[in-house]
């Protein structure tokens, strides 16, 4: 018996089912647009918190002297004129940021909060999420601005505002406590709390001079490609083997453990819920064949081979899989459509934060994930059959063609 015979016969009982069938079928492209767009959701979270790894002050390389990470302070700072030319093309470079960040104390009239102040070049961070800042008050402009920026949780805490005065503690280069007082330029609104709270930004060039130093601590490379990430840290390192060259996955542990763990979620998500829908379909061909058991009696009766019996229940499982495919994709593409610029998130901003995500949550449907989820149905649809097909097989041929 010939393929095309086998598939006339399956298309052939899967028409005379159809009542039966089509519920099934519908079952599955509902299970399939589902899966489709979960997959869409959880890429979109993945991409949300890489993006706020990277947008976080990190970019996707970072410079720094090895013992400042334990040890914050001017004293483990880096030079300021390190020649990074040579490390990437020029297409792949988004900006570069120099900062100097050191500990400081924060005092207001009424309180006071332990912050990490940082000097920064406004003009260079268009590479950061400070390129996103919603300011009250006045902007920073240049790299000598002199006045604070401080968070709306922080300035909350503080029981300060825009305009108010503040002094700011903190050790210069020599190690000498520095206390300084500070007008409030702008409060600025950067979507996260913990960040509003704890971060402070003035001009680099005027906290150089205040703490009597040159250097800056460290140095974030943005690149406009991601896949030369690998690449340009090696010729990074390889230059400046004495300084710790960190990319943002190491820079922010928990987000980069969260971003590579959605492959397997994808994965354990897809089979536990192709896995359920397939009983169904287990189900649905078990009923089939008992009533189908004269029919494959007499077939084998006339000299069907039982191998031709078995591949033909395969193929009317996979022809039902196939076909919820088609629909499901369908099904999930028009759903897909219909979020595809973005999610606000801003509703759970607090959970949001909690996984280093931002507010906004653009889903990404790629077709690895399409194709490996069709992979997945058809080899479920193959598993659903044998055991319908092997119970036909066990009935002999003569007692088969009297039921």
């Amino acid at each position: 018996m010939t393929l095309v015979s086998l598939l006339r016969l399956s298309f052939r009982n899967l028409y005379r089912q159809r009542r039966r069938n089509g519920i099934m079928l519908i079952a599955i492209s509902i299970a399939i647009a589902g899966v489709i767009n979960l997959s869409a959701f959880i890429r979109g979270m993945q991409q949300s918190i890489s993006q706020s790894a990277i947008d976080n002050l990190n970019g996707h390389i970072k410079l720094l002297h090895p013992q400042y990470l334990d040890d914050p302070s001017i004293e483990y700072a880096i030079a300021a004129d390190l020649d990074l030319s040579g490390l990437f093309a020029t297409h792949d470079e988004a900006g570069i940021a120099y900062r100097l960040v050191i500990p400081a104390v924060v005092l207001s009239e009424r309180e006071f909060r332990g912050v990490t102040l940082f000097g920064v070049d406004p003009q260079e961070e268009h590479i950061s999420i400070f390129k996103d800042f919603q300011f009250r008050g006045e902007p920073p402009q240049s790299v000598d601005f002199d006045g604070l920026l401080i968070g709306e949780e922080l300035a909350k805490e503080l029981r300060t505002d825009v305009g108010r005065k503040v002094v700011l503690t903190a050790l210069d280069s020599t190690g000498e406590p520095l206390e300084v007082g500070y007008r409030i330029a702008a409060i600025y609104d950067g979507g996260a709390r913990e960040f509003e709270r704890t971060h402070v930004f003035i001009g680099r060039k005027h906290l150089q001079e205040q703490v009597k130093t040159t250097k800056v601590t460290e140095i974030s490379i943005l690149l406009s490609n991601d896949e030369v990430l690998d690449s340009v840290w090696r010729a990074t390192q390889s230059r400046y083997p004495y300084l710790r060259i960190d990319t943002w996955m190491t820079a922010s542990v928990f987000a980069a453990e969260m971003s590579a763990l959605v492959d397997t979620m994808i994965l354990i998500m897809t089979i536990i819920i192709m896995g359920s829908l397939v009983f169904g379909l287990v189900n649905t061909f078990v009923t089939a064949v008992m009533e189908r058991m004269r029919e494959f009696g007499l077939l084998r009766t006339i000299g069907m081979r039982s191998r031709y019996v078995l591949i033909q229940v395969v193929i009317e499982s996979v022809l039902m899989m196939v076909m919820g495919l088609l629909t499901g994709f369908m099904l999930g593409l028009l759903i897909y459509s219909f979020y595809a610029d973005g999610i606000d998130m801003s509703a759970f901003t607090a959970g949001m934060e909690m996984m280093d995500a931002g507010s906004q949550l653009d889903p990404d449907l790629l077709l690895s994930d399409a194709i490996n989820i069709a992979l997945i149905c058809v080899i479920l649809g193959v598993f659903a059959s044998i055991y319908p097909a092997l119970r036909a097989l066990k009935v002999p041929p003569l007692e088969a063609s009297k039921r």
